[in-house]
């Protein structure tokens, strides 16, 4: 029993159940109390070792999630200031290329399309185009 007060209440009880006896149970009444103390102990430290592993987890958790918003947030502001681009910065070709990777002018034009999202209302707003539709020629073509 040096010091092993943890598997000296193990061993005692186990030879409790076996056979109850009253030497046994005097000497696992010595024993219990220190081992119950050192089980404690160990129980106290295996908790915060795992609240500690927890509060580093969600740590991580939360830098991972600002990171990741970090970067949404930098992408859109990235898409905006692409799709507010004027039109005539836009790489030549027929307006409307495919997204995707679907090339769009005509042949032996420069390969084109927009890239990011079309901003319709500033092409339906084009005083041209507008004219355009107001022709009874081109209205009858459509």
């Amino acid at each position: 029993m040096l010091g092993q007060w943890e598997d000296a209440a193990k061993d005692l009880r186990l030879a409790s159940k076996l056979d109850h006896d009253e030497e046994i149970n005097s000497a696992l009444k010595k024993v219990e109390p220190n081992a119950h103390r050192i089980e404690e102990h160990r129980r106290k430290y295996d908790r915060l070792r795992k609240e500690k592993e927890d509060r580093i987890i969600e740590r991580e958790r939360r830098h991972r999630r600002a990171q990741a918003q970090a970067e949404y947030e930098k992408a859109k502001k990235q898409e905006q200031s692409s799709s507010s681009t004027k039109p005539s910065e836009m790489p030549g070709g027929f307006p409307g290329g495919m997204p995707g990777g679907m090339p769009g002018g005509f042949p032996g034009s420069m390969p084109g399309g927009m890239p990011g999202n079309v901003d319709f209302s500033k092409i339906l707003n084009d005083p041209e185009l507008m004219a355009a539709f107001s022709d009874p020629e081109v209205m009858a073509a459509l």
